[in-house]
């Protein structure tokens, strides 16, 4: 049977990659701080499945396949919208490559 500190020792993760070693403590940042915080924008399924459009509408699961399978990258969405759709939605278009 394990003791009490030899299970506190496994709960701290072992630092694969040798570049990380000797890069000290981590800093506690504000996330907005970084970068800008979008909010997420509801997409009722009335207005879902349109294959053309302005503005492609990235989903959730348009984010999971890219994380998946493009290493991060929405090259491709299930949904698209036009300036009627956006603005009906109060949608704010995020510019392309950010």
């Amino acid at each position: 049977m394990r003791s009490k500190s030899d299970k506190k020792k496994s709960l701290v993760p072992r630092l694969r990659f040798p570049e990380f070693r000797e890069a000290g403590a981590w800093e506690v940042k504000r996330l907005g701080g970084i970068c800008n915080v979008l909010q997420g924008y509801g997409f009722p399924e009335r207005l879902q499945g349109r294959q053309g459009g302005k503005y492609p509408f990235c989903k959730v699961s348009d984010i999971t396949s890219a994380v998946n399978e493009n290493g991060g990258h929405v090259v491709t969405a299930a949904n698209y919208a036009d300036e009627d759709i956006v603005a009906e939605l109060r949608a704010k278009p995020i510019p392309v490559g950010a």
